[in-house]
């Protein structure tokens, strides 16, 4: 007769409560027999009894109670040749069908047990209650080897719960160094054109764990995001940077910071980037240098300058370049009303004296005004060749992006700004 896995459970979860009480060749001599046989029974069951037994959520999770039971007999009895390691693989095995069923229940049972494992593997917990056979290590291999992320990707990310548990397994094979750049590709590729409470989770996933990613993972997350930036919504767009700007967040060393700030940068400068979103990403870079934590937040405030300089003198990117010159610019504080004490005598740079190095060091004053005139033969040359048949500074726009009204505007305010602010002289 075929007793029902609940029946099973029922039978050996008394002895495995007690195991401990119970000497070895008790154990050995009546015990061990049923193990074994319901080891065979467990590996025997069908996709169709897994269904079934944990389809109901109202029923404990039999399957964890018989595979502890067994493991507690087992360890009592450690003479018993491959009998421990054969239990672990049966309950690995058990688990991994569990993830693959479509019982959110059983896969939820699944995901408990095997954080369980992690968590006494990896120390956190005292004691060691499975056998010697099953390390960090040896479980670590075999969730890269059975793609248990890959199946864990598949569904349920829009239930926080199940994400949360996701998570410890994500960052325990980063942390074992067997997480590989296509199970990040299919991290990344689980959120792609999903509701917004599943990119809104996985982004949150991605943030939690991005201090554990190594260097070169990093980056190809970096190039993911590159690469979805040209194909994504301006919605998307939106959530992106929200994502990009949070890894530099609490970034003590620079490191993280240094990395968004030239992806925010690189993205900006795309030329299918929408203006508002472009805005967006620019804002993102200023609060971010704003917010630096880093004992050269000010040389890297003045290296973004200097690279905005640098577009400048190109004849390239020019107003993004006025604009975040004056917004990084801003963050410098103002001088204080009355004299200044020396630069010596103090550990912050002020904003008249920042514009002023840039403009000494780079000519800043001079190459705007040069632009801006180089700027003007260029539209006077179009309408008196003709080029523009009628010119209106309102919606005309030379470069596709930015009115005629706003291109003068915008240099004109730049010049006032860094005359007023830098207590420069034209």
């Amino acid at each position: 007769e075929t007793f029902s896995v609940s029946t099973v459970a029922a039978c050996i979860r008394p002895f495995g409560n007690c195991a401990e009480h119970l000497t070895e060749e008790c154990v050995q001599e009546y015990l061990m027999p049923a193990v074994e046989r319901i080891v065979g029974y467990v590996e025997g069951l069908s996709d169709a009894d897994l269904k079934k037994e944990s389809k109901n959520e109202a029923r404990t999770d039999v399957f964890s109670h018989i595979i502890r039971a067994c493991r507690s007999l087992c360890l009592r009895c450690p003479d018993r040749e491959g009998m421990p390691e054969k239990l672990e693989g049966v309950s690995l095995g058990l688990y991994l069908r569990l993830l693959q069923t479509s019982s959110f229940n059983g896969k939820m049972n699944a995901l408990n047990e095997i954080n369980k494992m992690i968590t006494t593997l990896t120390g956190y917990r005292h004691g060691n209650e499975y056998s010697d056979w099953l390390t960090s290590t040896r479980l670590a291999e075999w969730i890269h080897e059975k793609e248990v992320l890959p199946i864990l990707l598949r569904d349920n990310l829009h239930q926080p719960q199940y994400v949360e548990k996701l998570e410890r397994i994500v960052r325990f094979i980063i942390k074992e160094k067997v997480m590989s750049l296509s199970d990040l590709d299919s991290i990344w590729a689980a959120q792609a054109g999903k509701h917004e409470a599943i990119v809104k989770n996985v982004h949150d996933l991605l943030a939690h764990l991005a201090w554990d990613f190594s260097a070169e993972q990093l980056d190809h997350l970096f190039v993911c995001f590159q690469a979805s930036w040209l194909s994504a919504s301006k919605k998307g767009q939106e959530k992106l940077l929200e994502l990009i700007r949070r890894l530099a967040e609490d970034d003590k060393e620079g490191m993280m910071a240094g990395k968004v700030l030239k992806l925010l940068w690189n993205l900006a400068h795309n030329e299918d980037c929408p203006p508002d979103i472009m805005d967006q990403a620019l804002s993102a870079l200023v609060k971010i240098l704003d917010y630096s934590c880093s004992q050269e937040s000010e040389q890297q405030k003045m290296g973004w300058i200097l690279d905005c300089v640098d577009e400048l003198k190109a004849n390239q990117w020019v107003l993004p370049s006025l604009k975040l010159i004056k917004d990084i610019s801003s963050v410098f504080p103002p001088p204080p009303a009355g004299t200044m004490q020396p630069r010596q005598a103090r550990h912050n740079v002020y904003r008249s004296e920042a514009l002023t190095q840039v403009n000494a060091d780079r000519g800043l004053l001079a190459l705007v005004c040069t632009n801006l005139c180089q700027y003007m033969e260029t539209v006077r040359a179009l309408v008196k060749d003709k080029v523009v048949e009628e010119l209106d500074v309102e919606t005309y726009c030379p470069d596709g992006r930015y009115s005629h009204a706003t291109h003068l505007q915008e240099r004109l305010n730049f010049v006032r700004y860094v005359l007023r602010d830098g207590q420069l002289w034209l």
